[in-house]
């Protein structure tokens, strides 16, 4: 009994201290040559490798970074890499801020957002990845709405990793008619012996047009909207 207390006190510890870190890619460079899937396939195996079994719980959002989305230009370029760096808790990161500022203002940001982390860990594998082409550094994901907007709202889940195990994420649309899935993606990466086991994970409708806790396309347009105009007036102020 006391063992299951310790490693429920262990287990809460954890929760608390878990993070959500962005791992950025230059886009062009890291997906432009003739293994296309190789920045997912390094991430990946640098989490494995990174966290042990009995911790290992993280969910992944992956996709390009629109950056766009909260009007940006290079006036409010300097604002928008504090609030990221953080205003009154600084963000752990791997960027300075002029290369933070250079990854956002030169490149097409492909980003892994990964939750579930704990900051030593976020740190071997920012390591990790100094060797993956086109890899251009790690910050961690602060609240509020900016991230939102840059993450949230724009990039979809893809991986659950949950001990040696990887779950591939769908939709429940993707099977509704016919099977939609990427099954070559699948097939290769029970290839790739990095997992001991690989399983479809289906969140159903969740986050798309149909999902009933989710806003219409409509309004979450106008949500977009108000919250861009809102934050460049922040930004600015």
């Amino acid at each position: 009994m006391l063992a299951l207390l310790k490693q429920a006190h262990l287990n809460t510890d954890l929760a608390c201290d878990a993070m959500r870190t962005a791992f950025y890619f230059d886009e062009d460079v890291a997906y432009g040559g003739p293994c296309t899937d190789r920045p997912n396939v390094d991430v990946l195996r640098a989490i494995v490798a990174a966290v042990p079994d009995h911790r290992l719980h993280v969910y992944i959002l992956r996709g390009t970074l629109r950056y766009d989305v909260v009007a940006l230009n290079h006036d409010h370029l300097n604002a928008v890499i504090e609030h990221l760096l953080g205003i009154r808790q600084p963000a752990w990161t791997s960027f300075s801020p002029a290369q933070l500022r250079s990854a956002l203002r030169d490149h097409s940001v492909a980003a892994f957002v990964v939750r579930g982390l704990l900051a030593k860990d976020s740190r071997a594998i920012d390591e990790a990845l100094r060797a993956s082409t086109g890899y251009l550094g790690a910050i961690q994901v602060q609240p509020g709405e900016l991230s939102w907007l840059l993450y949230d709202s724009s990039l979809p889940p893809v991986y659950r990793v949950v001990g040696n195990e990887l779950r591939i994420i769908y939709h429940d649309y993707q099977v509704q008619v016919e099977d939609d899935r990427d099954h070559e993606q699948f097939n290769a990466w029970r290839r790739s012996g990095i997992f001991a086991n690989v399983s479809w994970e289906d969140i159903g409708v969740q986050g798309t047009f149909f999902d009933p806790y989710s806003m219409s396309l409509s309004a979450m347009r106008g949500l977009l909207e108000n919250q861009r105009s809102s934050l460049v007036i922040s930004l600015r102020g």
